[in-house]
Parts: structure tokens; C-alpha cells; sequence
């Protein structure tokens, strides 16, 4: 009998010790996120080649470091543009040309990012589960990892202020969505869901230093015990990104002009599932959650259908709004709402110590 329940306990301990050495690897890794990150923002020599490439690029210079959140991912002129590989989610909408007041740099923390993570609730599992078909070829390409394989992950206690370590093959598997962040910067927040929830992940980021630092800092990740494969980062314009097997896009929209948040928030419209959300910085009178509040469910001629010509018209109606002659644009394209506001939390980031940010949820 002895024997038999050492026998039994053998296996459980065993699982206890993994977990125990899963919730390590976790906690090394987003140490690592932090401190490396953290020594790089502080670095005069960063913010000069920020400053630099801005001006470079786009005829300006950098913004103060108060405005946006994790960063702003705008285009460059055609001779500048990235490209995206046939597969690798490139999509043809038209690329806009932005202005340098599209950019400035800012943080969130982890803390903050957490207590966004939570206010979503249901909404979140719902939408991070398994999606069938969601993680398929040509709709998400962030993912190497195996099919049916365990994906560590942490889920925050709030109350005990600390990471729980947890087990389970819906967030890295083979049909879960994708979380991904338009304006990555430096790869805070994308890290942060691989290390915290074990999520497939990808940034897009327009400047070329903020990825490079980006991806120095997933490399220093893998080492410390990252799965490898689990984050994507992409150089390029959030326009060429698809994400029809995303379940949640962050965006860094504090500091974009109404034409980016417009196009982005069609795109979104046209391409997001059902249940997944969106998380924004602007409330819905401006900038991304404006854009967002007006968006139409497809069938009324509105943008989230995948008719090109109702498309264009959508982009019309759009400019029109943008020159003061669409006023009655949100009543003329239909009454259903694409997307639907589910949380508003309001946390400290590093340009502001009570910033809302803004949970919504494609209908």
C-alpha cells in the first residue's frame, strides 16, 4: 500500500515541480523584458535615434514622450515602405502618407497593462480561446508552435498583486487567436502577453530603431526561457497587417490623426472576427475609439464587408467626414454598430497617471 501511494504521489510532485519551474522561467522573463527595456527608454543615445529617423522619414521631428502609448506605427513614403511577403499578411488596402504628429513615445506599465487585461474579463477568454480556423495559413503567421502542445501561462491575482502560474493548450495552440499590437514600439506590451498569458503574439511597428530594440529584447526573452516562435515582430505599416486571426488588437492610438484612426478602425471592421476586441486609448468622441464608435456592421454599406467597391465608397464617406461634409455619415451607412464598448479602465502610463483606456468588442 505504501509503495502504491508513493507511486501516486511520484507523478503529482513531478507536475508541481514543472509548474514551479514554468512559473520561474516566466517571472526570468519578464524580468529580463523589464530591466532591458527599461535601460534602453532611460538611454539619451535612444531617444536621439528616435528623433533622427522621425525626421528623416517623415520631415520632422519626434513629439515629446507624453502623448502615445507604447508607440505610434504610421507609413513612410513608397521608396521607404516595408514589404510584406505574399503569406505574411500583407493586405491591399492603399497606405496613406502621415505627418510626423502621429509619433511620439510613451510607456505602459506592466501593472496597467494587467489591470486592462482583467477588465476585459469574460470578454477576453472568449475571445483569446480556441477559433477554428481563426490561426489558419494566410490568417495568422506568428505561430510555430506545435499543435496540441501545453501553453505555460499566468493569470494575475489582483488581490495578491502577483502572477499564478496555470497550465493549458488553448492559449498557444494550433486554432487560438493571435494578440497582436499596432504601434509596438519597443515590444513592451506584445512581450507581455507571451510571457504573462502565453499567447501567440505580434507587433507591427513602423520605426525601424524601435524594432530593432524590439527584437533585441525578444532575443534576451527566448534565452531567459521564451518559446521561441511564440512572438512575431514586424518592421511595417499597420495597414498591410492582417488580422482576421486575431482575437485582440492593442492600439497605440493616444497621438493619431483622424485619417489613421479612420482607416485603421475600417480595417478592423472588415477584418476582425466576431468576439474579439480591441483595445484603444482614445474614448469614442476621438481619435481610435471615435473611429471605432463609427463603424457599421456590414450589409448597409458600411465598412466589414469584403466588397471592394463598398469599400471605396466607405473611404469616400470617410474623407468627406474628414472635410466637414459627412456630418451624418455614422446614421447614413445603417443603425447596427460594429463594434460595442465592454470596459473602461483607467490606469497610470508614463504621460499621464489616470489615462482610460477603452475595451471593445467586434459584434
Amino acid at each position: 500500500m505504501r509503495a502504491s501511494v508513493t507511486a501516486m504521489q511520484q507523478p503529482a510532485a513531478a507536475s508541481a515541480e514543472a509548474g514551479a519551474d514554468a512559473g520561474a522561467a516566466q517571472v526570468a522573463v519578464l524580468e529580463v523584458v523589464l530591466r532591458t527595456l527599461a535601460v534602453r527608454e532611460q538611454s539619451l543615445d535612444f531617444h536621439v535615434r528616435l528623433a533622427q529617423e522621425v525626421a528623416e522619414r517623415f520631415g520632422g521631428a519626434s513629439g515629446s514622450s507624453s502623448s502615445s502609448s507604447g508607440r505610434t506605427d504610421m507609413a513612410v513614403k513608397d521608396a521607404d515602405r516595408p514589404t510584406f511577403l505574399p503569406g505574411e499578411g500583407a493586405t491591399s488596402s492603399p497606405l496613406p502618407a502621415y505627418t510626423p504628429d502621429n509619433f511620439a513615445y510613451g510607456s505602459t506599465p506592466l501593472t496597467s497593462w494587467l489591470q486592462v487585461m482583467q477588465a476585459a474579463g469574460e470578454h477576453l477568454q472568449q475571445a483569446m480561446g480556441s477559433a477554428p480556423g481563426a490561426g489558419g495559413a494566410g490568417h495568422d503567421t506568428c505561430s510555430s508552435l506545435s499543435a496540441g502542445a501545453p501553453a505555460s501561462c499566468a493569470a494575475y491575482n489582483s488581490g495578491k498583486n502577483e502572477l499564478v502560474h496555470s497550465r493549458g493548450n488553448s492559449s498557444g495552440g494550433a486554432g487560438a487567436r493571435t494578440y497582436v499590437v499596432w504601434g509596438s514600439s519597443c515590444g513592451w506590451m506584445v512581450l507581455f502577453g507571451a510571457a504573462v498569458f502565453g499567447w501567440r503574439c505580434r507587433g507591427v511597428e513602423l520605426l525601424r530603431c524601435l524594432h530593432e530594440v524590439a527584437r533585441g529584447c525578444l532575443a534576451e526573452a527566448e534565452r531567459q526561457g521564451l518559446a521561441p516562435g511564440r512572438v512575431c515582430l514586424r518592421c511595417g505599416d499597420l495597414l498591410s497587417d492582417d488580422v482576421r486571426g486575431a482575437g485582440l488588437v492593442l492600439l497605440a492610438d493616444q497621438c493619431w490623426d483622424h485619417a489613421l484612426a479612420a482607416a485603421a478602425a475600417a480595417k478592423l471592421a472588415q477584418e476582425l472576427p466576431t468576439g474579439a476586441l480591441v483595445v484603444s486609448y482614445s474614448g469614442s468622441s476621438s481619435g481610435g475609439g471615435g473611429a471605432l464608435a463609427a463603424q457599421r456592421q456590414a450589409g448597409s454599406g458600411a465598412v466589414g464587408t469584403d466588397d471592394r467597391k463598398g469599400g471605396e465608397q466607405e473611404q469616400q464617406q470617410q474623407q468627406q467626414q474628414q472635410d466637414g461634409r459627412g456630418t451624418a455619415r455614422a446614421e447614413a451607412v445603417g443603425s447596427e454598430p460594429a463594434f460595442e464598448e465592454v470596459a473602461v479602465v483607467r490606469v497610470p502610463v508614463s504621460w499621464n497617471p489616470d489615462q482610460a483606456l477603452h475595451v471593445w468588442r467586434r459584434r
